[in-house]
C-alpha cells in the first residue's frame, strides 16, 4: 500500500494528512465488503477517532504512537503503538508548521480513503476519516 504524507493545518492545529492514492479493501467469500479501508480500520483500532464537523481535536495524545521528522532530509517515520511502522517516507514542511509542532511537541495525523488533500472534506462529511494526536520529535540531523 502506498501512502504519502503532506504537512498542513486544520486551524489552528498542525496536521499530517495521510493521502492514499489507492485504498486497500477486504472482501468476503461472497464478494461482500468486509473492510472498506484497511488503513482506516488499523488507525481506529489503535486509538484513532472519527473526524467530524466542526473539526475539534482533543488535546490528549493517543497512547503508544510516535513519530520523528528529520528536518534536513524531510524524512518522516511514524510508528503504531506496537512499534511497527505505519509510515516511512518524506514530508516537506514549512517554518510555520515546524514552529507550531515545536510549541506542543505533537501533531494531529488525519487519515482516510482520499487521493489528495482536497478530497478530505468530502470524506469527512461522509464519516470516512479519522484523526489521532501523536508526539513528534523534530531532529536537525
Amino acid at each position: 500500500m502506498r501512502m504519502d504524507a503532506q504537512a498542513g493545518h486544520l486551524e489552528p492545529d498542525p496536521v499530517i494528512f495521510m493521502v492514499q492514492p489507492s485504498t486497500l479493501s477486504v472482501f468476503g467469500r461472497q464478494g461482500e465488503l468486509v473492510v472498506g479501508d484497511a488503513v482506516e480500520k488499523a488507525v481506529r483500532e489503535a486509538g484513532g477517532q472519527q473526524l467530524r464537523f466542526p473539526v475539534v481535536f482533543g488535546p490528549r495524545r493517543a497512547r503508544g504512537w510516535k513519530a520523528q521528522l528529520r528536518l534536513r532530509t524531510d524524512d518522516l517515520l511514524i510508528h503504531y503503538p506496537d512499534g511497527t511502522v505505519f509510515y516511512d517516507g518524506t514530508m516537506p514542511t514549512t517554518a510555520r508548521w515546524r514552529s507550531d509542532v515545536a510549541a506542543t511537541g505533537d501533531v494531529v495525523m488525519v487519515t482516510g480513503p482520499v487521493a489528495n488533500v482536497a478530497s478530505f472534506e468530502p470524506a469527512m462529511a461522509q464519516g470516512l476519516t479519522s484523526w489521532i494526536r501523536i508526539p513528534l520529535a523534530q531532529k536537525r540531523q
